[in-house]
């Protein structure tokens, strides 16, 4: 592929199909741009709890932390989380919700004390003056979503992920969000093993608020832990999806295979990065995924 003058006709190529890209300065941009609906955009005929969901909706979407990534309060954890996990029908059934609350507590203790990692607020987002160079020297702390729907050939392997779930062919969606990092992950030292850690905590406040908007608008979402590889809501099995998952090649990534261990490669940041996914029926062009791909039009 021959490379592109500018960002918008980057853009372009990506968007052949089904697949869309943006760049942010940070998570915070992009749970920003996920809005809530002011309505359902499924039908409540779905699940005798997709109704429950709404009527947790609007407190869930007016509660939801809009400072920082990291540090969600108590009042607003309980509200997502209770949330999250009202599930059932074609949404997860939890057969141990305990299990799950546990685990969303656990993530609640490890953030809510640590001090957030500043992220500079930069410009680097769709504007189509915006050169694949200028995005190869976005600051640390920059974000690249990408929406994309799942291979075919590789929705079942994705499927297992999620095993009380159904979802068919070419319904299924997946959100990958890239955060650049300060340190070379091929590399270790402690500074990177400390610098990953947040980044894993912000990744998973990010995701859960996310989540939390998507299943206020009826659809089917989760996300995958990238400390386990699992799904992090739901119920509890074998199959994981770690960050250095062949799939990812499919997803648009490379694999570097180090010898002694493994590290994902990013197009402009190559494996100065730290990569999650979010896994759900949301279609591309529904409101509020669309809405990412949008200009934005006030300051993240």
């Amino acid at each position: 592929m021959s490379n592109p003058s500018t960002c918008l006709e980057y853009l372009e190529m990506l968007s052949a199909g089904s697949r869309c890209v943006t760049y942010l300065p940070n998570l915070r941009a992009v749970i920003n741009r996920v809005r809530p609906l002011t309505v359902a955009v499924k039908a409540a005929s779905n699940s005798s709890v997709v109704g429950q969901q709404n009527s947790e909706s609007d407190s869930c979407a007016d509660s939801v932390n809009t400072d920082s990534i990291g540090s969600l309060s108590s009042k607003k954890f309980d509200v997502i989380s209770k949330q999250l996990l009202l599930n059932g029908s074609k949404h997860e059934l939890l057969q141990n919700p305990i299990d799950t609350q546990v685990r969303l507590q656990k993530v609640m203790n490890n953030t809510s004390n640590d001090e957030v990692v500043p992220v500079k607020t930069v410009s680097v987002n769709t504007k189509p003056t915006i050169s694949p160079e200028q995005i190869k020297q976005a600051p640390i702390g920059s974000v690249e979503c990408i929406v994309q729907q799942v291979p075919s050939y590789y929705h079942q392997s994705f499927m297992e992920l999620f095993p009380s779930i159904h979802c068919e062919v070419g319904d299924l969606n997946v959100v990958t969000l890239c955060q650049r990092s300060k340190m070379d992950s091929s590399l270790y030292s402690e500074d990177m093993a400390l610098e990953r850690e947040q980044l894993l905590k912000n990744f998973i406040s990010a995701s859960m608020e996310i989540v939390s908007k998507l299943i206020s608008a009826g659809y089917w979402a989760n996300f995958i832990d990238p400390a386990s590889g699992r799904a992090f809501l739901g119920t509890y099995c074998n199959n994981t999806f770690y960050e250095t998952d062949e799939r990812y090649r499919h997803l648009g990534f490379k694999i570097e295979d180090l010898g002694c261990c493994k590290a994902i490669v990013h197009r402009f940041w190559g494996t100065n990065v730290f990569v999650g996914s979010i896994f759900t029926d949301a279609p591309i062009d529904s409101p509020l995924l669309k809405n990412i791909f949008a200009e934005d039009e006030s300051n993240n």
